[in-house]
Order: C-alpha cells, then structure tokens, then sequence
C-alpha cells in the first residue's frame, strides 16, 4: 500500500479564508444580477432565492468532484507499493498570495505525478489539448480544459519546488514530475496528440503508474520532496533563504 501523508494546516486555513470570500464574491454577484421587477416587489426573497441557488450550483460541483477524488485515492492508496507516498487535496503557494489546490499528488521512484481528476458525465474527446464533450447529439467546446488546468498546476508545483534549491534532485524537473488526467464518470474519453497522459477510469490510472520502470527518485529523494509538500513553512523557509539544505 502507499503512504498516505497529509499537509499541515499552515497553507489550508489560508485557502479556506481565500475561498470563503470568493465565495462571498459569487453571492454578491448573485444577488446583484436579480431580475428589476422581481427585485422590485420582493427585494429580499428574490436575494435570499438568488443566494441560495448560488450556494447549490458550487456544492454541487464540490460534491461531483469529491466522489471522483475519493475513488481515485482509495485505488492509489490500496494498488501502489509502499514506495510511493500520496498526497490528495493538496494546497501550494508558488508565489505570496497565490494559492492552488491540486487534486493528488502521488511520489515514487518514477518521479512525482500531479493528477487532475474530472467527473465529467458526458463522453468527450481531446485533440491536441482541445476538448469537447457530447450534449445530447452534438459535441461542444470545454471551456474547462483539462489539459491545460493540470500543465498549468505542473508549472506552479516545479516552481513551487525548484525555489527551495532541490538539493541533490535529478535534473531537469521536467523529467521527473509528470501531469496526468484521469477521468473518474465518462463513458466514452478518446485522446489523440494530447500533452499529457490520459485515462479514462481511475483504474488505467493504476496500472499506468505500475507500468512505469524508470527510477528517477530512490527513497532519500521520495522522502525529501514529501517532506516539502507536507510541510509548506519549510518549503517556505528554504525559498527565502532563511535556512538552507545541508551538504
């Protein structure tokens, strides 16, 4: 089984502040854009309504992602060797104030994976980084790119990394820490010329991994960069050179 780890608290309770007032954000904006005439003989039912809606839609969203998130931890957890270490939900601060939150992160000697999961419904297609997914007979443009979400979170977690020196790390990073795309409720994903490896059920997510004989990291290697993740203040305190690596 893998190893489990989880982050301190430092970087979390900065992202719950930061997505409590953006969340704030989207009720004002919610309420602002009631209709004249509703808001004009109801005002306060017609906000309270607008509200409330508002809160559904982005706890719906939660609550699709979050079953999606939890099978794919359950099967890394229980199918990779104990030479991994798994991190899920994990937050990281690449730059003061920027906070990003990435579903998983799983370490081992072929390098670190960041795996973005999607509890898409529909069926849907990648060519060359441009998605589509069916509504009903036709096939529209993803607004929401996978591809390009998780390359993004992989530029931000190299940088967030790379600043603290790396010791003794294998180089480049590029080589080493790898996006992937997992996809935990469509039934039907096809890939052609896509930048990064796709699945289309958690468990080709697994045996990906499992495939994979490269060794980029030995156990030294796996610790110390689990220990960067799980611990943002050291992380943070080597990137601003107010301790520095030994040897």
């Amino acid at each position: 089984m893998a190893r489990v780890l989880t982050q301190d608290n430092a970087l979390r309770e900065q992202f719950e502040e930061w997505l409590e007032r953006k969340k704030q954000r989207a009720r004002d904006e919610a309420r602002a854009s009631v209709d004249a005439d509703m808001a004009f003989l109801y005002p306060k039912l017609a906000g309270d309504f607008a509200v409330y809606q508002c809160d559904k839609t982005q706890q719906a969203c939660v609550d699709k992602g979050a079953q999606g998130e939890t099978e794919v931890a359950g099967l890394l957890e229980r199918d990779l060797a104990d030479s991994w270490v798994l991190f899920n939900d994990v937050i990281i601060e690449p730059k003061p104030d920027m906070l990003t939150q990435i579903d998983h992160i799983a370490i081992g000697p072929p390098g670190l994976f960041v795996i973005e999961t999607k509890a898409w419904k529909a069926p849907c297609s990648g060519y060359k980084d441009k998605w589509k997914r069916q509504q009903g007979k036709d096939w529209v443009k993803c607004d929401n790119n996978p591809t390009k979400q998780n390359a993004y979170h992989t530029e931000l977690i190299i940088k967030w990394l790379s600043d603290t020196g790396l010791n003794r790390m294998p180089s480049p990073t590029s080589e080493w820490i790898i996006p992937v795309i997992v996809f935990t409720q469509s039934p039907w994903v096809k890939t052609t010329d896509c930048s990064m490896h796709v699945c289309a059920k958690p468990a080709e997510l697994v045996k990906y991994l499992k495939r994979l004989r490269r060794t980029h990291l030995d156990k030294e290697q796996v610790d110390m960069v689990a220990n960067l993740i799980r611990y943002p203040r050291l992380n943070k305190a080597l990137r601003e050179k107010k301790i520095h690596w030994f040897g």
